[in-house]
């Protein structure tokens, strides 16, 4: 099975472990229960996001969010990313 995850995704796994979001990326890094497919847009707002300096009181002392996330775009399918997509919403929100 594969799953593209959004952005928020990760950055919730990687402050709150424990939550949902956390067990799902826990899943695929411990068991490889599925496959997840990575776009490079994803992952720049992922590294943008954890770039933020008010993140860092909530990570858990001697994680390390890139090298986190990193690890998780090894073993990632990356694609391309060049076929939009339209918005399911009309609310740009």
């Amino acid at each position: 099975m594969r799953a593209v995850l959004d952005a928020n995704v990760y950055v919730s796994a990687l402050l709150k472990p424990e939550g949902t979001p956390g067990r799902i990326v826990d899943r695929f890094l411990r068991f490889a229960a599925f496959e997840i497919v990575l776009s490079p847009a994803i992952a720049d707002e992922v590294l943008r996001t954890l770039g933020y300096s008010k993140l860092g009181r909530y990570i858990r002392p001697g994680v390390l969010p890139r090298e986190w996330f990193g690890g998780i775009v090894a073993l990632a399918l990356v694609i391309a990313g060049d076929r939009q997509i339209p918005p399911l919403c009309r609310d740009p929100d």
